[in-house]
């Protein structure tokens, strides 16, 4: 369902934190009944939101225009509204569900079997996924949770060294002083993260002294030694997932 190729303006290149609503994707591409917005993050990192009206059908509304008789990507995501039924190539059927994390391997069919919109973010590190069957777990049965001071931190794991997390971020959080000094003796968060924000807002303060405000229901790219905030009186939600491959 990607444009062939993208090219991504200044303001997507690779820094410290790059943060991006959909509403102002890098590329946005409607086919049929589904709209594809992609945020690019430096040469091969990208989130997407694909947002599936009613009616949609890969093999009716995306196949004329790319004339493969299936969808030939890999999806690796997150799904947030409406339920969504993918027929793979040798018949077998999965339904995703919302606050389902998939992952869904080259030769499929997908359909929206509801009357909304059913939408799904998609999170691409550029790195080769060898899967061969669908797989999806929802977040109401996460593999582990962890609690500290202000937050919960809930994961589940797919195949490929796939992990996704969930983070639950309540008014006053601070990473340092929550997670990072008491529990790893590190006054910075050393790992690097890319996602979506879906809730709430987070003032990210990275070691060189540069600070950003990350709005909800934007797609962000976080590199490592930063420290993060809740801003406001409201608890932010992210989701992000990393891979074994990253060396996370």
């Amino acid at each position: 369902m990607y444009p062939s190729s993208i090219s991504a303006p200044d303001n997507t290149r690779q820094s410290n934190l790059t943060h991006l609503s959909f509403d102002k994707a890098t590329t946005s591409k409607q086919f049929g009944n589904i709209t594809v917005d992609n945020v690019l993050f430096g040469e091969n990192k990208l989130v997407s939101r694909l947002t599936c009206k009613p009616g949609f059908k890969w093999s009716t509304d995306v196949k004329p225009h790319v004339r493969t008789n299936l969808c030939e990507h890999t999806h690796i995501g997150y799904k947030t509204t409406g339920d969504l039924l993918i027929t793979s190539a040798d018949g077998s059927q999965h339904t995703l569900h919302d606050g389902d994390v998939y992952l869904v391997p080259p030769q499929h069919d997908a359909e929206n079997l509801g009357d909304t919109n059913s939408i799904c973010l998609d999170i691409n590190y550029g790195i080769k996924v060898d899967a061969t069957k669908t797989e999806h777990a929802s977040f109401n049965e996460p593999n582990h949770v962890k609690r500290y001071s202000n937050c919960e931190l809930e994961t589940l794991q797919l195949s490929n060294g796939i992990t996704f997390m969930r983070e639950k971020l309540y008014p006053g959080f601070l990473y340092s002083r929550d997670i990072g000094i008491p529990h790893f003796q590190k006054d910075v968060c050393e790992h690097e993260h890319m996602g979506i924000l879906l809730q709430g807002e987070l003032h990210v303060m990275m070691n060189n002294g540069e600070e950003y405000v990350i709005k909800s229901g934007e797609a962000f790219h976080i590199l490592p030694n930063h420290d993060v905030r809740v801003h406001g009186n409201e608890m932010a939600m992210m989701i992000h997932c990393w891979m074994e491959q990253k060396n996370r």
